[in-house]
């Protein structure tokens, strides 16, 4: 079995994500959520292991229309394959 990170972002009070990427590290994953959002900070991060995720990253970015914030969240899985 391998272990991946599914890397979603929720804006504002989304209660949908957007799906960002999968990997196979929480390195490669972070190296992900720079990729996507350029720069931003990251405001506060979250460990909640203990609850079947892995992290929460509330982080602030800049677009066209100004500052938003969002929460990404890494959620951990294991891949069966033959």
């Amino acid at each position: 079995m391998k272990n991946l990170f599914l890397i979603q972002e929720y804006e504002g009070n989304d209660v949908e994500g957007t799906i960002i990427g999968i990997s196979d590290s929480i390195e490669r994953s972070e190296e992900m959520i720079e990729e996507y959002f350029g720069k931003y900070q990251l405001l506060k991060k979250e460990d909640i292991r203990d609850s079947g995720l892995e992290y929460i990253y509330h982080i602030e970015w800049k677009d066209s229309e100004g500052k938003i914030k969002s929460k990404v969240v890494l959620s951990s899985h294991e891949l069966n394959y033959v």
